[in-house]
């Protein structure tokens, strides 16, 4: 070690060798709610809430909405995007977010939506379905 601090000029620079305590202390209880839930039941919970949000959503719109990745080859994150052009997706984005339903933009015109199997209910999906279907229609 050299006597005069030389610091790193990369993003290693933010490298923290020893998290702080305080900071771990959410992190060790959330590994033990994972752990007692079971990352199988995790895992095939995000495919079953998915697959009925999916579900709800071709119930309400048919076929003017696709869903990007195939059901096989996603978990919990779906990626939708509107196939006419009478849905305004992007209005409906912002107006999801005034309505408390979290979902993430990606241009062109592409809206993410994840369930979290944690802690969202099969019951719990209806809702973000019909205010997803309310804001894309304005």
């Amino acid at each position: 070690m050299e006597p005069q601090f030389a610091p790193a000029n990369t993003a290693e620079l933010w490298q923290l060798s020893n998290p702080p305590i305080l900071s771990l202390a959410p992190v060790s209880a959330s590994l033990s709610i994972f752990q007692e839930a079971g990352m199988a039941n995790h895992g095939d919970k995000s495919v079953r809430l998915t697959a009925c949000l999916e579900y709800l959503l071709e119930a309400k719109f048919g076929n003017r909405t696709v869903s990007m990745t195939p059901a096989d080859a996603r978990g919990c994150p779906m990626s939708l995007q509107a196939r006419n052009p009478e849905l305004d997706a992007r209005a409906g984005y912002e107006r999801l977010q005034t309505m408390n339903v979290i979902t993430d933009w990606r241009e062109p015109d592409v809206m993410r939506v994840a369930p979290a199997p944690l802690y969202s209910s099969y019951a719990g999906v209806h809702e973000p379905a019909e205010r997803l279907s309310q804001a894309v229609r304005g």
